[in-house]
């Protein structure tokens, strides 16, 4: 948009008449912003009303010559409001604002900006769209700086006239000493004019500004340059590059300087530079400065900071790469919950048997408790997993954590722990939170094989924007930041760059799965909070988690834990799960539990059961159903038809339910997959004696 401003800019210089500028201005302003139309007005002092004078678009499609020119008093409608007021106006909806006078083409959204010369409206540029909303605060501003550029060239022009009208009643007078006294003066009042103008610009820019000469030597600096490098704008002339910058981002700016000498293009490129362990970006745009015969005396450079936007640009990739990579994981898990949930509910059936293979069958359940876990550990990283969300004292849970992560670490490993007084609550499932603990401490440990001093930090963070890591999605705000910090080998910029990706590690194959710094990832995020990393290479590292403060006077949830399986009573229970073997299973655990069981394959088969079948108990459904309806629209349709029915869903993960992507409903209860006998022994209990 800066190089578009620019050539219009540039081209607007060059047009010699009143009528030639606006019907450019019209022209481009639909041309370059793709507005519906364009229409131009300029002021009639005499008669104190706008009149017409160029429209390009819908309401003059040909772009003919105005014959009948629209006239509008001041103070009417949209634009004679924005000409008398002299602000610039954006409505959204024309037919709820009284100002609006209707046209023969109606439109909902209207944009207006004043051409202002010297203070004075002397006329304004006015843009409609029949569709509401159309115009933002991006197409105000760009529309403002518009107005300003066109509103200079009129004055230019209105000036150019009167210099024409002087200069014809001086010949008229015959009097060529006196023409030429005149014209010497006018000429110097216009170069001291250009040179306050250039003064305004060099002292007010918000992009920095420096001209030089051919041989690179500067000629004027913007104050916002000389202030950044130490010199005043009196010093500056006669300086070059190389005085300034450093060596290699010096021979940056001068090659570009040479480049645009020798060939007399423009030149745009992205420079970093690095001051005192600081890096910032700039997107730097040079162009050549030509005498009246065409000869290029000097160059123009213009640099504009972009780092905020770099950075917020490679957020950005980063969370979709991750997202990606999230949902790929979150799918594999919830199908492999499915498989687990299968083998590990017949494993407890055969071992319940007491079946003479015993060590067989405790092999088979202990592998799907570890499938289980690793399943938990990619729902973690793609936010999926099944959370508890209680209120919490996080530096109680550290403490708590200590005797487990004494044993778990080893002697060689020195533990401390600096809880700040005053330290607010966070809500966080706590078993999930302690498991992110300690995959960070196992972590540390592993990066210290010789012993070392592990320190777990708790402290309050009021996190403003300038505070948070470029890599950080969580907006400003108040948090609880948990650390952990080593004194290890720490990591390279390369290593850091990918810590939180899955899979990745830099253990020995055998070592590691690459998962421990994923889930606390994406634990974190899945709890409304965030992480980041500080390392560097042989001094140490440090993992912070964020969670965010809880809010005043939440209750403390408590865990029910019964320690029997409960049986049931004869009640009917409904299971709909797509999934044979999972559904087969869990027909057999609920019938052995002494429930009466019917089951269906997907949602209308149920449905079906519901409306032609005996009363039913309670709803078993999975969340994720095949076809056009899921566990979310089918629970609606059950509480319609049985209003005494209970309804609890199962699924393996907790992210949105179906394609409309909704969530779970306020209140619903959800038994996660891949579930135990005695985990749903006690959730159908639990549910029915509600």
């Amino acid at each position: 948009m800066f190089r578009a401003i620019s050539d219009f800019a540039l081209r607007l210089l060059a047009i010699p008449t009143e009528r030639e500028l606006v019907w450019y201005v019209a022209r481009e302003v639909v041309g370059r912003m793709g507005f519906d139309d364009c229409v131009i007005y300029l002021v009639d002092a005499e008669k104190n009303l706008l009149r017409q004078v160029a429209a390009i678009g819908a309401k003059n499609p040909q772009a003919e010559e105005i014959v009948n020119a629209l006239e509008i008093p001041l103070g009417k409608g949209i634009t004679g409001h924005v000409a008398q007021s002299g602000e610039s106006l954006v409505v959204g909806d024309l037919s709820l604002d009284p100002r609006y006078i209707p046209d023969v083409e109606p439109a909902l959204s209207e944009i207006c900006v004043p051409l202002v010369i010297d203070g004075t409206v002397v006329g304004v540029i006015d843009c409609e769209d029949p569709r509401a909303n159309r115009f933002g605060d991006g197409h105000l501003e760009i529309l403002n700086t518009i107005a300003a550029i066109t509103s200079a060239k009129l004055k230019l022009i209105d000036e150019a006239y009167r210099v024409a009208a002087r200069t014809e009643e001086l010949y008229s007078l015959n009097s060529q000493l006196r023409a030429e006294v005149e014209e010497r003066q006018k000429a110097e009042a216009a170069v001291r004019q250009r040179d306050a103008w250039l003064r305004a610009i060099l002292e007010n820019a918000p992009i920095e500004i420096v001209l030089k000469d051919r041989n690179g030597r500067i000629m004027a600096a913007s104050r916002n340059v000389v202030e950044t490098v130490g010199t005043t704008p009196e010093k500056a002339i006669g300086t070059v590059t190389a005085d300034y910058f450093p060596d290699d981002v010096a021979r940056i700016y001068m090659e570009a300087d040479r480049k645009v000498v020798e060939t007399g293009q423009p030149i745009q490129q992205e420079v970093t530079e690095t001051w005192n362990g600081a890096t910032r970006h700039y997107l730097n745009a040079k162009f050549p400065l030509k005498n009246e015969t065409g000869e290029i005396v000097g160059i123009c450079s213009l640099t504009n900071d972009i780092t905020g936007l770099k950075e917020a640009r490679d957020r950005l990739h980063q969370a979709q790469k991750m997202e990606t990579v999230g949902q790929l994981t979150g799918g594999i898990a919830h199908d492999f919950n499915n498989l687990l949930a299968v083998i590990h509910g017949n494993a407890e059936m055969i071992a319940g048997r007491g079946d003479p293979q015993g060590q067989e069958i405790a092999a088979i359940l202990r592998a799907a408790r570890r499938g289980s876990e690793l399943t938990q550990r990619l729902l973690a990283f793609s936010r999926r997993q099944p959370l508890n969300p209680v209120p919490l004292d996080l530096g109680q849970l550290t403490r708590d954590m200590l005797q487990l992560l004494g044993r778990t670490l080893g002697e060689t490993i020195e533990i401390e722990v600096d809880v700040s007084p005053g330290l607010w609550n966070v809500v966080a499932d706590p078993g999930q939170l302690e498991n992110a603990l300690l995959n960070l401490a196992i972590n540390a440990r592993d990066a210290m094989p010789g012993g070392g001093r592990l320190i777990i930090g708790a402290a309050n963070a009021r996190l403003g924007g300038g505070d948070l890591a470029a890599h950080m999605e969580i907006g400003p705000g108040d948090y609880a930041a948990l650390s952990v910090g080593d004194d290890g080998a720490g990591m390279t910029a390369e290593v850091l760059e990918h810590a939180l990706e899955p899979f990745f590690t830099t253990k020995d194959i055998g070592k590691g799965s690459g998962l421990g710094l994923s889930m606390v990832y994406g634990f974190a995020r899945q709890s409304g909070g965030d992480v980041s990393i500080e390392s560097l290479p042989g001094e140490g590292c440090r993992v912070t988690i964020y969670l965010p403060r809880a809010g005043e006077g939440i209750p403390r949830a408590g865990q029910d834990r019964e320690a029997a399986a409960p049986r049931g009573d004869g009640e009917t229970i409904l299971v709909i799960e797509d999934d044979a073997d999972l559904l087969d299973l869990t027909r057999t655990m609920l019938e052995r539990l002494g429930y009466l069981v019917l089951t269906a394959g997907n949602a209308a088969v149920g449905l079906a059961l519901l409306e032609s079948g005996p009363g039913v108990d309670l709803l078993l459904v999975d969340v994720r159903l095949p076809g056009d309806m899921n566990g979310l629209a089918l629970a609606e349709k059950v509480e319609a038809l049985s209003p005494r029915a209970r309804i609890l869903f199962m699924s393996g993960h907790a992210g949105p339910t179906g394609r409309n992507g909704r969530d779970l409903p306020e209140g619903a209860e959800l038994l996660a997959k891949p579930f135990h006998r005695s985990d749903l022994a006690r959730r159908v209990r639990a549910m029915l004696d509600k």
